[in-house]
């Protein structure tokens, strides 16, 4: 809605007709009513209003002048009361002089449009009312953000308009101050539940962090009790029941594993003494399958330590082993 100018609103047309012109001829009469009319088309209400009450006490039984100098009156008061905000006299004045026999046709017409436009004040005014009606539903429902855009639809108006609603002002900013406060604290708590959501997450990563190491710490000295029974189990049942030279003219010999000490065997030992492979899997053990004895009747498998390239294949060897089953391990 533009922004209402009550005196641009009020022009109409340059043409003033008076109605009805009566008995009277005289001169002094004629000249006054037509000087009145003038300062209505220069709308000099003041001034017209001057005349037509020099009019009206010189002919006070003229129905005419008394007419014209009512309805400038009652115009001149509708006009100050709709500047003051009161629609609802300045709706009642304009009425009047609307309604008003034998007086100006252009004030009727003027008054018309002062009535179109307090309709048009009062249209705005439902409109205005019924969208902060709605925007104070949607803040008790807790929906901020389409409570503020709907207040703010209208806000210029309203601001550019503020004698006529004033009200309606006043109450749409109390509810915008209510409204981003609601806004602000929502933002506040959020931001606070991030923060301790994401303690809550590193406090949780530690505590994890130190099981996963008490676990792996477990793990090892389980594996290392387990690696120490298993070695000393080979070394009580592996115990030859052959000479070393018989033990050598085994057909396996030199070819494959010795069942009662496995290549498995051997790498749990060097895991054990050397150290096991580590969990980034920067190396790990390979060797020959091929078991070995020496002339004291201790067999052993050779085993080395490999860079792990992460495809597959050894990039470098880091070391040599020789790993016996009575628990030694000697490096090349």
């Amino acid at each position: 809605m533009k922004k209402i100018i009550t005196k641009s609103i009020l022009v109409f047309g340059s043409l003033l007709v008076f109605t009805g012109c009566g008995n009277q001829t005289d001169s002094a009469y004629s000249e006054s009513i037509q000087n009145g009319l003038d300062s209505l088309i220069a709308e000099d209400y003041d001034k017209a209003e001057v005349y037509f009450e020099l009019v009206k006490n010189e002919y006070s039984d003229d129905e005419r002048a008394n007419n014209l100098y009512i309805q400038i009156q009652s115009f001149k008061e509708a006009i100050e009361y709709l500047e003051a905000g009161d629609i609802e006299e300045s709706r009642v004045l304009a009425t009047e002089v609307t309604d008003m026999n034998n007086s100006s046709i252009g004030l009727t017409h003027r008054s018309s449009n002062l009535l179109i436009l307090i309709d048009e004040i009062e249209e705005n005014r439902n409109v205005f009312l019924s969208n902060y009606t709605e925007a104070l539903s949607l803040f008790e429902e807790e929906d901020y953000e389409e409570a503020n855009n709907l207040l703010s639809l209208n806000a210029d108006d309203i601001l550019s308009n503020e004698l006529y609603y004033s009200d309606i002002l006043k109450d749409s900013q109390e509810l915008t101050i209510a409204i981003n406060k609601k806004i602000d604290q929502i933002a506040t708590s959020d931001l606070k539940a991030e923060e301790e959501r994401i303690q809550l997450e590193t406090e949780e990563q530690v505590i994890k962090e130190a099981k996963a190491a008490e676990q792996k710490k477990n793990d090892e000295a389980k594996a290392k009790a387990e690696a120490e029974e298993e070695a000393s189990q080979t070394s009580d049942s592996g115990s030859l029941s052959m000479s070393v030279e018989e033990y050598r003219n085994q057909v396996w010999y030199g070819y494959d594993e010795d069942p009662n000490f496995t290549y498995n065997d051997a790498l749990a030992i060097i895991k054990n003494v050397v150290g096991p492979e580590p969990e980034d899997e920067s190396f790990y053990y390979n060797g020959r399958l091929r078991v070995s004895i020496n002339d004291s009747g201790i067999r052993s498998y050779t085993l080395w330590k490999e860079a792990n390239t992460g495809e597959g294949t050894a990039d470098a060897t880091f070391a040599v082993y020789d790993v016996y089953e009575d628990n030694t391990v000697f490096e090349h």
